[in-house]
């Protein structure tokens, strides 16, 4: 039984440092949108259809970053049960 706590606390490790490198890589912060900030004549259209393509994609990592962590925390849990 100790090899299955060692392989769980190994998973949950594992998991805990995926979900920790996505969430540093893609919640920082969403790009704001341009002419927010009362600078209507300078706004490029084109980079906010750039900024708006691209934010499902940064919330699903986060989703999914986040998911990994709650997974990685879920597993020590049980990793503590184990005898």
């Amino acid at each position: 039984m100790a090899i299955v706590k060692q392989l769980v606390e190994l998973a949950s490790a594992g998991l805990g440092v995926a979900g920790t490198l996505i969430l540093f890589r893609y919640s920082y912060a969403l790009e704001p949108y341009q002419g927010n900030f009362g600078f209507r004549n300078e706004v490029d259209d084109k980079e906010n259809k750039r900024i708006t393509a691209e934010r499902p994609h940064k919330l699903r990592m986060q989703r999914t970053g986040l998911k990994l962590l709650i997974a990685s925390f879920a597993l020590q849990a049980l990793a503590v049960f184990i005898p």
